[in-house]
């Protein structure tokens, strides 16, 4: 948030937290009903979260989850890290994975990033992102169908599929290998960038 007039690192803290728990207040339904409820919200089995897969929405997502009540909070903030969110390009997994680092990288990351105008996080990420996330985050109670008897048969009975010849590879196919290796370091880079990043905005 590069700009000439922009706030101290203080002021950003208070307008930025206040804004995120004010908009909370005002928009969220999800708590009021699971958190009090019995089970857990822990609990998998029988609570599941539909979570948006647009980028800008999952931004919002991000940085008002640090506001979530305590329960919520900790299974979006659980869930979120185990997504590896392949389907955006790099240097968005980048700042997403840096905004799910911990609130106080979050809050150093939209300070000084030059991605994020003063404009951008209270007009987009806080305002028309937030609006648009609600249609997509949910969190609903898993239907628990009746268990199925089991059924005695004789013999054998996964066939199996056979691939397609097209996505057919042989064990000793070279390019699966450079294409594996490829992979690997690019993740191990991406993995590097979010942890110097990390690091930076805590040495500050």
């Amino acid at each position: 948030m590069l700009v000439s007039n922009r706030p101290s690192l203080e002021q950003f803290h208070i307008q930025l937290w206040q804004k995120v728990s004010s908009l909370l207040k005002q928009e969220i339904e999800i708590p009021s009903h699971p958190v009090s409820d019995t089970p857990s919200l822990l609990d998998e089995d029988v609570w599941k979260i539909r979570f948006p897969r647009n980028y800008r929405t999952l931004v919002s997502l991000v940085v008002c989850h640090w506001e979530f009540p305590e329960e919520l909070h900790w299974r979006v903030h659980l869930d979120l890290e185990d997504m590896s969110f392949s389907w955006l390009n790099d240097s968005q997994r980048i700042t997403l994975k840096v905004l799910l680092n911990s609130k106080e990288t979050c809050e150093r990351f939209l300070y000084e990033s030059r991605s994020f105008s003063k404009e951008k996080i209270f007009g987009n990420v806080l305002g028309n992102d937030f609006k648009e996330l609600f249609k997509f985050f949910k969190v609903v109670r898993v239907h628990q169908r009746p268990p199925t008897p089991s059924v005695w048969r004789r013999g054998y009975r996964d066939k199996g599929c056979r691939i397609p010849d097209h996505r057919w590879r042989e064990k000793f196919d070279e390019s699966f290998t450079t294409e594996q290796v490829q992979l690997e370091l690019r993740q191990n880079l991406i993995s590097k960038t979010i942890t110097h990043i990390c690091e930076y905005l805590t040495n500050l």
